[in-house]
């Protein structure tokens, strides 16, 4: 019963964010499924550095364990590197998995620790 009871709580917790942060008025892009061929244009080192320098500070860490500071304060050759693997990866239509993340629950202090009472009515 113990693991029912967790299952559910998982899946409120689960709906709960789905329905926070996603939109189902946005498609996602279908996936190009032809024969891989060379990009028409190049992401540059510069538009790797551009996209860095907009990442915020402070926040926590993907699942890759890379943080935005980390980015931010690399020797520049790390554009390079970045810019070539974006490139492979879009000319050989690879799956990137830039739509995942992982949803860590806090409990604030002096609230319930029952995860189940949070949610009984």
């Amino acid at each position: 019963m113990r693991s029912t009871l967790a299952t559910q709580v998982k899946l409120i917790i689960a709906n709960h964010f789905k329905s926070k942060f996603r939109d189902d008025n946005i498609h996602d892009i279908e996936p190009y499924f032809g024969q891989p061929r060379k990009l028409e244009s190049l992401i540059t080192e510069k538009e790797v550095r551009a996209s860095i320098n907009n990442l915020n500070n402070g926040r926590a860490p993907e699942s890759d364990n890379i943080s935005g500071e980390f980015l931010k304060f690399a020797p520049h050759l790390i554009e390079n590197e970045i810019a070539k693997i974006l490139n492979q990866t879009f000319e050989r239509h690879e799956d990137l998995n830039i739509n995942e993340g992982l949803l860590i629950a806090l409990p604030k202090p002096g609230k319930p620790k029952d995860h189940h009472k949070i949610f009984a009515k």
